[in-house]
């Protein structure tokens, strides 16, 4: 991706469009929620541009075959470098001691939490990994730092760089266009109910070949959620639990309007869904 300046977020008409949108799709079920939903597009809201140097992001998520290189190489060793000290304390922490949300807890912290699933574990060599955390996206990132070795520092996109790639400085609605999402484009609302092998939507692609942005899997940034203007503090390390991280994209379980590229989600870092996984980005070397 080139640099450039881009204006992430969304403007006032947008925000209210989408608003009354998500109201009318929760009011017949839950009205409580449908209140709740119509507040969810208000953390898109931004007038500042900011300036982004150039940078790699991966055309595709990272796969279950390119994560079982990582479980072959002793991965979740809790003494591997590529563990910070927010990840080792997670790797060590007693989950079964803790009063938090089923999906913050873990049984076990040695594959990803749906790897025997037959639908999208890694049966499904080119679906994009699912059940992955924040901790255990990092750790691959700093695992193939180290294993490459090629002087690219591999790493989470932040959400401003996602956002660009997604929307380029035209500032997309989808990642395609303005047009609205088709099964020709995404994998989203529980269409095929579950992953898809990535890549297998180029209706769906960026102009630069970027697939996958939208639907399929949430994806994880390294940005730490808070309103605009963006802010690169944003992106600290290490991250406690009771952080909420950034996360992108929308997924084969979302509706059409989570797919849109200006839509912010967040999590805590030792969260995992079936439908969230995450793609690298790498500093752009000059050599």
């Amino acid at each position: 991706m080139p640099s450039g300046r881009f204006q992430p977020g969304s403007d006032a008409p947008t925000i209210a469009a989408v608003s009354a949108d998500y109201g009318r799709f929760y009011e017949p079920r839950d009205p409580v929620l449908a209140a709740f939903a119509r507040t969810w597009p208000t953390n898109e809201a931004n007038e500042a541009w900011l300036s982004l140097p150039r940078f790699w992001l991966a055309r595709y998520p990272v796969t279950n075959a390119q994560y079982a290189a990582f479980l072959a190489a002793d991965g979740y060793n809790v003494d591997a470098a590529w563990w910070d000290a927010a990840g080792r304390a997670w790797l060590l922490r007693d989950d079964s001691a803790l009063d938090v949300r089923p999906n913050r807890r873990r049984a076990q912290k040695c594959a990803p939490a749906f790897w025997d699933d037959v639908r999208m574990g890694r049966q499904r060599a080119n679906h994009p990994v699912v059940g992955i955390n924040y901790y255990e996206a990092s750790a691959f990132a700093a695992w193939l730092t180290q294993q490459l070795g090629d002087g690219h520092r591999y790493r989470l996109p932040s959400e401003v760089e996602w956002e660009y790639a997604a929307r380029g400085t035209t500032r997309r609605t989808y990642p395609w266009s303005d047009g609205e999402p088709t099964d020709d484009r995404a994998n989203f609302g529980d269409t095929y109910g579950a992953t898809t092998p990535v890549g297998c939507f180029p209706g769906g692609a960026t102009p630069d070949g970027i697939t996958d942005l939208a639907g399929n899997v949430w994806e994880w940034t390294r940005s730490v959620f808070r309103p605009y203007p963006y802010d690169p503090v944003q992106e600290a390390l290490p991250l406690p639990a009771d952080t909420l991280i950034v996360v992108r994209g929308g997924s084969w379980h979302s509706r059409a309007a989570r797919l849109r590229a200006a839509t912010r989600n967040r999590n805590n870092p030792d969260m995992y869904f079936n439908d969230l996984g995450f793609r690298l980005a790498a500093d752009l070397s000059d050599t």
